[in-house]
């Protein structure tokens, strides 16, 4: 998603870059790059967040989301958004990393 950052109107390219993860996976590493920490939303990314919740949720039985990044970013991340706070969780440890990917049911 690294596509994402710098530009407005984010709907149209993450709506592209799902579509081209539908049926496998889209990972996203230092995915709380994403959130500007400000909360001003200055990269623009509010709207990809959202879009990409939103597909999440339509796309549930095709489409399986791993956003990736270090614990304390990630958990910053996670709170400043309510979607993806309240999205079903699961949080991984990998060989000492800890990722965390959403799954809905």
């Amino acid at each position: 998603m690294d596509r994402l950052r710098n530009s407005r109107g984010n709907m149209v390219k993450t709506n592209k870059l799902i579509d081209s993860a539908l049926d496998g996976v889209l990972l996203t590493d230092e995915a709380y790059s994403l959130v500007d920490e400000s909360g001003d939303d200055a990269l623009g990314t509010r709207e990809a967040i959202q879009t990409l919740l939103k597909r999440m949720e339509d796309d549930r039985s095709r489409l399986v989301v791993i956003l990736a990044g270090y614990p304390n970013e990630m958990e910053s991340m996670i709170r400043s958004n309510w979607g993806l706070w309240t999205t079903n969780r699961n949080d991984t440890a990998v060989r000492g990393l800890r990722s965390a990917s959403w799954e809905r049911s």
